[in-house]
């Protein structure tokens, strides 16, 4: 069975107390390792500032993966995507490895992560749209370590 990550993400849309758990796969064996470097991420910090349809996501609460593992939260980034006028969605995990540097470790949903497998540039190219192209998606949740 293929390793996967449980997320617990508690939005300001949903209200205090409400909460969501995704289900993230392990990216390893789906895309091999992808890091993201701090140019990456002060392109979402950016788009965070200057697009409406780009959203923070205030709490993530926890993170576990089907091996019992555990990152600290304030090292785990999350990007939720959402492409306008297509039920396409696309969702990365990543933690925080060293100042400026960080690395993809799961993606969601499994339809995402199925299709990546299956064509492995196809992450790359999503990830580039979300900072390069934000009009093309409905809306972007974030949240950066």
């Amino acid at each position: 069975m293929a390793k996967t990550w449980n997320i617990t993400l508690e939005r300001e849309e949903l209200g205090k107390g409400n909460e969501e758990t995704l289900t993230f796969f392990d990216s390893m064996e789906i895309i091999g390792k992808a890091n993201l470097n701090r140019r990456y991420i002060d392109g979402l910090k950016w788009n965070l500032k200057n697009k409406s349809h780009y959203k923070t996501i205030h709490k993530v609460k926890n993170v576990e993966s089907s091996a019992g593992e555990k990152p600290a939260i304030n090292t785990v980034g999350i990007i939720l995507a959402s492409v306008a006028n297509e039920d396409m969605k696309s969702g990365f995990l990543f933690i925080k490895i060293a100042e400026g540097r960080y690395e993809i470790i799961a993606l969601w949903p499994d339809d995402f992560a199925r299709v990546c497998k299956a064509k492995k540039e196809i992450y790359g190219k999503m990830l580039v749209s979300i900072v390069q192209n934000p009009a093309i998606f409905s809306e972007v949740a974030i949240a950066i370590p």
